[in-house]
C-alpha cells in the first residue's frame, strides 16, 4: 500500500470517529422536542390541556414588572428556531470531536427539563415554586456560557452562544416578571409591590452584570435580549399601561417603576459598549505581548548560537545588556566572529550604527 492510500485511510478512521454520536446526540434531540411541544404549543397557543396561556396570565397578572404582551409570542419562537440549527449540526457532526457539542453536554437537558417544569408550574399558577426551575435554568446557562471560547468563530457563535444567551436572556426577564406577579398574587399592599418590582430588577440587573463581567468571551447577545426583551419593553408597556395598573397605582409609582426601567436599558447598552472596548483592547495587549514573547524567544536563540562564537560572551536569560556592557562586548569581537554575527552589517558599524543584540552579557 502505498504512503498516500495509508495517509487518505487514516483521514477516514479520523472523519469517522469524529462523527460518531455519544447517547447526548440523541437525549438532546428529544429534549428540544419536547421543549418545542411543552414550552411553545401548550404554554404558549394552549394546545393539548386547555389550560391558560402566557399571554393570558400576564394579562391576569399585570404587574409594574411585565414586558409587552407580544414580546412572549416574539421570543420563545425565535429562540426554538436558533436552537434547532444547534440541533441538527451537533447530530451531523456527532460529539466525539465536535468542540460546540462538547461544551453543551448533559447542561442542555438539564436546561429543556427546567423549562419544561417552569411551564407546567407557570400554567397551574404555582408561581413560587416555578421560580425554582428558572434558577436552576441560569445555573445551567452560566455553566455554559463559562465553557465559551474567549473568541468564538464564526460558526461557535450562531450555533452556541447565539441560541444560548438569547435563550438565557430571556429566562432571566421571565424570572422578574414571575417573582412580581407571585408578589400580586398573595395580595401584598402596592407600595410593597412597587419595592418588589424595584428590588427584583435591581437583582436581575446584578445577577446578570456579575455573569457578564465573569464570562470569558464577549457575549453581546444576552445583554441586548436583557435591555431591548426586559428594561426596554417595560418602559414601554408603562408609557401606556394597562386599566388594572392605572387603578392600583399612582402615576407616582407608575413613574419610579417605568424610569428605572430605562435606566436599567441605558446602563446594560453603557456597559456593553465598555465591555466590548476593553475586550478589544485587552485583545490587541495579548497579541502585543505574544509578539514580545516570541520576539524574545528568538532572540534568546540567536544569542545562545552567538555565545558559542565567543567564549567570552556568555548568554544570561532575561538580561538585556546595557550600552556600556554591549560596547565591551563588541570591542572583544573578532572581525571574523563580528562576521559571523552580524553578517555583512561591517559598514554600518563602522559609520556609528552600532548594533545592539539583546540577550548578551559580559562576564
Amino acid at each position: 500500500m502505498n504512503w498516500y492510500e495509508d495517509t487518505a485511510d487514516s483521514a477516514n478512521q479520523v472523519g469517522r470517529r469524529a462523527r460518531k454520536r455519544s447517547i447526548w446526540n440523541f437525549l438532546n434531540l428529544l429534549a428540544y422536542t419536547a421543549n418545542v411541544i411543552i414550552v411553545l404549543f401548550v404554554g404558549e397557543l394552549g394546545a393539548f390541556f386547555g389550560r391558560p396561556t402566557y399571554p393570558r396570565l400576564l394579562e391576569k397578572f399585570p404587574t409594574l414588572m411585565t414586558p409587552k404582551a407580544w414580546l412572549q409570542s416574539t421570543v420563545w419562537p425565535l429562540i426554538f428556531v436558533a436552537q434547532l440549527l444547534w440541533v441538527i449540526a451537533q447530530l451531523v457532526h456527532g460529539d466525539s470531536a465536535w468542540k460546540v457539542t462538547k461544551r453543551v453536554r448533559y447542561y442542555y437537558l438539564g436546561v429543556t427539563l427546567s423549562q419544561i417544569a417552569f411551564t407546567g408550574l407557570w400554567l397551574y399558577q404555582q408561581l413560587f415554586i416555578a421560580t425554582f426551575p428558572l434558577v436552576i435554568a441560569l445555573f445551567f446557562f452560566m455553566h455554559i456560557s463559562h465553557m465559551e471560547d474567549p473568541s468564538p468563530s464564526i460558526m461557535d457563535f450562531w450555533l452556541l452562544q447565539f441560541p444560548m444567551s438569547l435563550n438565557s436572556g430571556w429566562v432571566l426577564v421571565l424570572l422578574v416578571i414571575t417573582v412580581n406577579m407571585l408578589i400580586m398574587d398573595n395580595n401584598v399592599a402596592m407600595e410593597y409591590q412597587v419595592i418588589g418590582a424595584l428590588v427584583s430588577l435591581l437583582c436581575g440587573m446584578g445577577a446578570f452584570g456579575i455573569s457578564f463581567l465573569l464570562a470569558k468571551s464577549l457575549d453581546l447577545v444576552l445583554p441586548i435580549v436583557v435591555a431591548i426583551a426586559g428594561a426596554l419593553a417595560i418602559f414601554l408597556e408603562l408609557l401606556d399601561p394597562v386599566d388594572k395598573i392605572l387603578i392600583n397605582f399612582t402615576p407616582r409609582q407608575i413613574n419610579w417603576c417605568k424610569w428605572s426601567a430605562f435606566g436599567a436599558f441605558c446602563l446594560l447598552i453603557v456597559g456593553t459598549i465598555i465591555r466590548s472596548i476593553r475586550h478589544v483592547y485587552v485583545q490587541r495587549k495579548e497579541e502585543e505581548d505574544n509578539l514580545k514573547a516570541a520576539q524574545r524567544e528568538v532572540d534568546e536563540i540567536v544569542m545562545m548560537e552567538q555565545s558559542t562564537v565567543n567564549p567570552a560572551i556568555q548568554y544570561v536569560p532575561g538580561v538585556t545588556p546595557t550600552p556600556d556592557t554591549t560596547e565591551d562586548v563588541i570591542a572583544s569581537l573578532t572581525p571574523e566572529e563580528r562576521a559571523f554575527i552580524y553578517g555583512n552589517q561591517e559598514e554600518e558599524e563602522n559609520n556609528g550604527d552600532e548594533h545592539t543584540p539583546s540577550g548578551l552579557y559580559r562576564c
